[in-house]
């Protein structure tokens, strides 16, 4: 029978591991908006089909590569996307009442 430390131990694990995600989940969103800003800034258009596909092609090859399923990182990474486009829509939405309110 294992020793319920060893059970205890490994899921602090994942616990730490999970924080983590989560903390490079935020870290991601804060650079998407900064590239949103720098976008929107210098005139160019903020959605970039071609890169969310480079993004999920990138993903599902990195995924291969660590033996993990394509499937599971590429539906992940949608879910991010998604994310990013409504947070996207709300940092126009944000920066066009803001160009108003200075008129």
């Amino acid at each position: 029978m294992m020793n319920i430390d060893y059970l205890n131990s490994w899921k602090e694990q994942v616990d730490r591991v999970d924080t983590e995600i989560l903390f490079l989940l935020k870290r991601r969103l804060q650079l998407q908006k900064k590239v949103f800003k720098y976008k929107m800034d210098n005139e160019i258009t903020t959605q970039d089909k071609n890169r969310e596909d480079e993004v999920l092609n990138n993903v599902k090859g990195k995924a291969r590569s660590m033996g993990m399923s394509e499937g599971f990182v590429r539906n992940m990474f949608e879910e991010l996307l998604k994310e990013s486009e409504k947070r996207r829509l709300i940092f126009i939405e944000e920066m066009e009442m803001k160009n108003k309110s200075k008129k």
